[in-house]
C-alpha cells in the first residue's frame, strides 16, 4: 500500500510518499513554496491557487523519483496551518485571498 502525505507550512507544501506493510517506509519527500502576501495593516495573507501549484509540483516531483503510480495510491493524508480562513462561494472557489493565522496581530 502507498500513502501520500501533505503538510501545508507557512510558505511551502511539503509531500512525502510512504510505503505502508509490515514496517513504514518513506520512499521519497518533495516540497514548493507559495507566498505568504503581508499587509501594511499588520495581515497576512496566501494565495489558492498559489497552494494547488504547489501541491501540483511536490506531487508531480514524487512521482517522477520513484516508480509508484498514482493509480497505487491507498490513502492520502493532510496537515494544514491552524486557524486560518478560507471564504468560498457555493461551488467552492476562493472568493479572496485567504487569510493567515498570522493575522491575529492586525492592526485596525
Amino acid at each position: 500500500m502507498y500513502a501520500l502525505v501533505y503538510d501545508f507550512g507557512t510558505t511551502a507544501v511539503k509531500a512525502c510518499l510512504f510505503s505502508v506493510g509490515e514496517n513504514i517506509r518513506m520512499l521519497a519527500h518533495a516540497n514548493a513554496g507559495y507566498a505568504l502576501y503581508i499587509l501594511d495593516n499588520g495581515g497576512a495573507e496566501q494565495d489558492t491557487e498559489e497552494w494547488w501549484r504547489a501541491i501540483i509540483t511536490a506531487t508531480r516531483e514524487l512521482f517522477q523519483k520513484t516508480d509508484v503510480r498514482p493509480s497505487e495510491i491507498s490513502a492520502m493524508s493532510f496537515s494544514a496551518q491552524m486557524q486560518g480562513v478560507v471564504l468560498v462561494d457555493k461551488d467552492g472557489n476562493a472568493l479572496r485571498r485567504p487569510m493567515s493565522y498570522m493575522a491575529q496581530h492586525l492592526k485596525l
